[in-house]
């Protein structure tokens, strides 16, 4: 089972100045925690995170809202208070903030695309991924720097890892059957879908090597959208199949 949830900052009229009614389903705590940043857009999206990760446990998996409670943890993941079998992973990037939802571990990872940081690939990337960037034509470079840097956040948020694992420890190939990675010549057993929301982002999903219904590359169009929500502001999908 897998879920996402979508919500876009730029469409609630007033962009992060503006409160959507999916916001009441934030917590005190986080509502609190919040209040106390300047910066009103990452006020904005630590709320929205919140809200969307109660709302999509209540929804798509029943919990009474009383009982949802979100933790962190030791390295930063959050989780369902008392439900561990439950999981959702949180990402945002430019406009977009996303979360997924499953039965299963699962990372979710989205990046808008921009200028490639080459230095930092150079720095954090394993060397075959370097390579593969230095070997991209210039018109395709940015894209390729950011689905990798999206790729390695989904499976480092997977794990619960965070970047307390260096991002050169594992490294990427893509070939025709799909995108996996290598730890070693060890092939990690994790399965890694990209989703196209918007053509300015990269998004990507890692869950447990179970098959998954993602194609390789799937447009958030191709999947069946959920119909009936309660907030205008938040778009639901759900992988077809």
């Amino acid at each position: 089972m897998l879920k996402i949830l979508l919500h876009n900052i730029n469409e609630t009229g007033q962009g992060a100045s503006a409160e959507p009614d999916f916001f009441r389903w934030a917590d005190s705590e986080t509502l609190w925690e919040a209040g106390r940043y300047r910066n009103s857009r990452s006020r904005y999206c630590r709320v929205a995170g919140n809200a969307m990760a109660r709302y999509g446990l209540s929804a798509f998996f029943g919990l009474p809202p009383e009982q949802i409670r979100i933790l962190r943890g030791e390295k930063g993941k959050p989780f369902a208070a008392g439900r561990r079998d439950l999981h959702f992973n949180i990402s945002h990037s430019g406009a977009y903030i996303v979360c997924a939802f499953s039965d299963r571990e699962v990372g979710i990872d989205t990046e808008r695309i921009r200028e490639a940081r080459l230095s930092v690939a150079r720095r954090f990337f394993h060397p075959d991924e370097m390579a593969a960037l230095e070997e991209t034509p210039a018109e395709l470079k940015n894209e390729r720097f950011f689905r990798y840097w999206s790729i390695k956040e989904a499976f480092l948020k997977y794990t619960g890892t965070g970047l307390t694992r260096p991002l050169s420890s594992f490294r990427i190939t893509e070939s025709e059957s799909g995108i996996a990675l290598y730890e070693a010549e060890q092939k990690i057993e994790v399965t890694l879908r990209e989703y196209r929301f918007d053509p300015e982002y990269t998004c990507f999903v890692c869950s447990g090597s179970r098959p998954s219904p993602f194609s390789t590359e799937q447009p958030f169009g191709d999947l069946d959208r959920i119909e009936g929500g309660a907030f205008p502001d938040l778009i639901a999908y759900t992988p077809k199949g």
